[in-house]
């Protein structure tokens, strides 16, 4: 997905020189946009896409000026922070504050928080979650795209979800 920033004047003409700054700064910003250093924004677009599809969802977090340890990718402050869907726990839930499938809510509906596991759960003992073992971030700093079926639907639903049981009855 390319951009071709056309800032104008107050009398409508385009800005020639900042519209140039602007798409310098988002080429150099786009070669290391996460917090890893390892993908090209192209490459973040792909692996979002893909865990869209398989997981049905998936987050990123937006990462915005001096955050200590965190060497953003180019002279612009702004990181990403990708995460996949197991990170956010399916089974927390805390009814007193809201939170169902790892998302607290307001009284509206709307996502307040987002309860994020610290390291894989693959890699975590089996015991049960601990508040320590997961990161809250404010709703306002995370990008959830999800495939939903139902109004009001909190998690994504994976596109091979129908198919799944079809397979199954193949095999059996």
């Amino acid at each position: 997905i390319g951009i071709e920033p056309q800032p104008r004047r107050k009398d409508g003409t385009i800005h020639e020189a900042y519209a140039k700054d602007l798409r310098d700064a988002y080429r150099e910003w786009s070669a290391l946009p996460e917090v890893t250093g390892q993908m090209t924004w192209a490459k973040c677009q792909r692996m979002m896409a893909r865990a869209w599809l398989r997981d049905g969802e998936a987050f990123a977090q937006e990462l915005v000026g001096f955050i200590p340890g965190l060497v953003h990718g180019s002279a612009v402050p702004f990181s990403l922070e990708l995460f996949e869907a197991d990170l956010v726990p399916y089974h927390h839930q805390d009814p007193a504050t809201n939170t169902y499938q790892g998302i607290r809510r307001n009284a509206w509906g709307r996502p307040v928080v987002y309860n994020v596991l610290k390291q894989h759960p693959g890699e975590m003992p089996a015991t049960g979650l601990t508040s320590s073992e997961m990161k809250q971030i404010g709703a306002d700093r995370v990008h959830h795209i999800k495939l939903v079926d139902r109004i009001g639907q909190l998690r994504g639903i994976s596109e091979f979800a129908s198919i799944i049981t079809r397979l199954e009855d193949i095999k059996d």
